[in-house]
């Protein structure tokens, strides 16, 4: 029946629940070309998963597989790991959402081994444990070709954590790793972090969500003084208060590689808001600062206002959903008059009311940097919009303007409207 067909498709990608049918496989097979190969929540069964490791032994032109979402199990997962023992063209391995544990990722691990063509791995939303996080730890002291790899919500665990911290100080290759949501803890993270002492490749690492507190981040500083490649640091939704930040921002004073930092749903505070201000005067390096939903009030946004005077690096910095107040946003006002770097400002969701907004309108009439600012739900009325208004006027680069969910008459509403420049984009919907 198949072996009739004239016509010939490139790629084979089988939209999610479509069934899979053998000619399906007689395609993989014999007619890709395209080096794509993807079969995305189609509900695979095991013997599915033979039948692709066998076409994918015998075909030459795909390079990238996409299986995520296929309940492919540890069964489907040991199948995969053979397959890619001797598969010498894959380069891009995608298999999230499929149930794989212990005994697939190990079997995965034993082809990270010896392949030498899979640069890229994503094991996201599966059930890895700390024994085949441990496997694949050990199969990084061996791989020299794999530069990213995700174990995105796993169960890796301190124990997976300290594997991977291990491996990674002789590893000369992996560039970027995201560990999020696999609670790691305070010991993963030491590790982890220690790791970056002697570790010259990884460029990003993601340890969001891991129940890491002030005891898994004290090595920091001597992380950040010492490593000279990390660009991208995420430690968002953890519980890392003023006490752990003071150890990173002595490191940020002199490091100079880091560009990204997350810190995010934590709870540094005041004094650790005060912290990072002091290394941001200190830094030239750091261009990205993520603050939202930290306990900040407006002692600790005076703090971060006043080093964006003399800051000439941070291109954007989030500090939504906070409680800096009028007195914050006066702060950041007299910052915006004087500073030329700031690209992006998130101010949203701190109990600014008009006066707040009406500094802030002051600091749009000079401020000539800012691409973006987002203060939309706040407190700001009628008054506060008319006094934007009046700022929006006299910028003339501003680009995107967040207004929304803030009390504001209509009559408020349309002097924004007839306030802005023809190329903002203003965001006001939604007023209460």
């Amino acid at each position: 029946e198949y072996m009739g067909m004239e016509e010939k498709k490139d790629t084979l990608t089988v939209a999610t629940g479509e069934e899979i049918t053998a000619n399906s496989y007689y395609k993989l097979v014999y007619e890709i070309e395209d080096p794509l190969f993807s079969l995305v929540g189609t509900d695979l069964a095991e013997l599915d998963a033979r039948g692709i490791a066998a076409a994918l032994n015998r075909n030459v032109e795909i390079t990238e597989m996409h299986l995520n979402g296929n309940n492919l199990g540890d069964k489907g997962g040991v199948i995969l790991g053979e397959a890619l023992l001797s598969n010498k063209m894959i380069k891009k391995v995608t298999i999230g959402y499929n149930d794989i544990a212990d005994i697939g990722a190990i079997s995965i691990a034993k082809a990270l081994n010896v392949n030498i063509t899979i640069t890229e791995l994503d094991l996201g939303n599966n059930i890895i444990g700390d024994k085949g996080t441990i496997a694949l730890a050990e199969s990084l002291k061996k791989n020299t070709a794999l530069r990213t790899c995700s174990l995105f919500a796993n169960s890796t665990g301190e124990t997976g954590g300290l594997a991977l911290g291990q491996a990674l100080t002789s590893n000369t290759v992996l560039d970027q790793l995201n560990l999020e949501k696999n609670n790691v803890g305070d010991k993963g993270a030491s590790a982890l972090i220690a790791m970056l002492n002697a570790n010259a490749t990884i460029t990003e690492i993601n340890l969001t969500s891991n129940c890491i507190s002030d005891k898994g981040v004290l090595e920091l500083s001597e992380a950040f003084r010492n490593n000279k490649i990390l660009k991208r640091l995420f430690l968002g939704s953890n519980q890392i208060s003023d006490v752990g930040v003071l150890s990173l921002a002595e490191g940020l004073k002199v490091n100079m590689s880091l560009e990204n930092l997350d810190l995010s749903c934590n709870k540094l505070g005041d004094a650790g808001a005060a912290a990072l201000a002091n290394s941001l005067i200190a830094n030239s390096d750091l261009s990205f600062l993520i603050l939202k939903t930290n306990q900040i009030s407006s002692k600790g946004a005076l703090a971060l206002a006043e080093a964006l005077k003399t800051n000439v690096a941070l291109g954007t910095l989030h500090i939504g959903e906070n409680n800096i107040g009028d007195n914050g946003a006066v702060g950041f006002s007299e910052a915006m008059k004087v500073n030329s770097s700031l690209f992006n400002l998130y101010l949203d969701k701190n109990g600014i009311g008009d006066a707040g907004a009406k500094a802030i309108a002051e600091g749009l009439k000079i401020n000539s940097s800012l691409f973006m600012m987002d203060i939309s739900d706040n407190n700001i009325g009628e008054q506060g919009a008319i006094a934007l208004a009046e700022g929006l006027k006299m910028n003339t680069n501003l680009s995107r303007f967040q207004i929304e969910n803030n009390p504001i008459s209509e009559l408020g509403i349309l002097a924004l409207r007839a306030g802005k420049n023809p190329k903002l984009s203003l965001c006001c919907e939604g007023q209460q």
